[in-house]
């Protein structure tokens, strides 16, 4: 029997709590950190992706299966070597209201990144007790760090598919969540996170397929629906310029000239 959509979304958990595993020693007491901070399991889902005996996943593969399967309203992803000290489940439950006073449209909470090229966000409490805090949040920012960020479900997010490996997808998932019309901000919630993170060939190598990727999927480019023309770029001089009629008519000719329709084919 047909049924309309539902307004109101029933999820089962207040909150998912997704980490990669390596070392299940370290991860369980991370979990009893969390316990101990008011994350208990009744309001808590714990999932986890098996990396104990491999790679079995990477963490955008791994990630998006968490996605997929987190039955909770807001899904938390942390490294395993991260601590709740500091701060708990009523300052997060805080910090949630706070920004949907703030900014509805937010999609995505961490407690480090960057606001732009000048702007470095870090609000964590290292492994020697060392304190990096941030005076001014929360702040709007364009990309996270991966020790700790939180997502909202109802916002649909996904990681990419065509990246790979433990680098940089945090900060794809602020893409994708831009791109969708939704906003991630650094917050007031300190933890110990007890090591500062590697840099090493694989970091690199990510970077590099980060940029290509998105240099792709942020070029310019004249798109025909079955009603118009129109050309996109995300200089707005260009955008003036490219959708005029006599642009609009020479790109159509040029694609006329020069391609054609098998160039587009799937090909088994």
């Amino acid at each position: 029997m047909p049924k309309s959509i539902q307004h109101k979304i029933n999820y089962s958990y207040q909150f998912t709590i997704c980490t990669l595993v390596t070392n299940l020693t370290e991860y369980m007491e991370m979990v009893n950190s969390f316990i101990d901070g008011g994350f208990t399991e009744s309001i808590c889902e714990y999932i986890y992706v098996d990396n104990t005996k491999g790679n079995s996943y990477d963490a955008y593969s791994g990630f998006n299966n968490c996605l997929h399967q987190a039955q909770g309203k807001y899904i938390i992803f942390c490294h395993q070597d991260v601590l709740l000290k500091h701060h708990n489940y009523q300052t997060l439950h805080l910090r949630i209201q706070q920004m949907d006073a703030i900014d509805p449209q937010w999609a995505i909470l961490a407690n480090a990144g960057s606001v732009n090229l000048k702007y470095k966000i870090t609000h964590v409490t290292m492994g020697d007790g060392k304190e990096q805090l941030e005076q001014d949040l929360p702040l709007k920012i364009q990309s996270i760090d991966e020790n700790f960020f939180l997502v909202k479900s109802s916002a649909n997010l996904s990681f990419s598919s065509d990246l790979k490996g433990f680098h940089m997808y945090g900060t794809d998932l602020v893409f994708i969540a831009n791109i969708l019309g939704y906003t991630a901000w650094a917050i007031d919630f300190n933890l110990i996170h007890k090591s500062p993170g590697k840099v090493d060939q694989s970091f690199y190598f990510a970077k590099s397929a980060f940029i290509k990727k998105y240099s792709k999927a942020y070029k310019n480019r004249f798109i025909r629906t079955t009603i118009t023309s129109l050309y996109v770029s995300g200089i707005s001089a260009f955008n003036k310029l490219g959708n005029t009629k006599l642009v609009l008519f020479l790109a159509r000719t040029w694609y006329k000239l020069s391609t054609k329709k098998q160039d587009y084919l799937g090909k088994a």
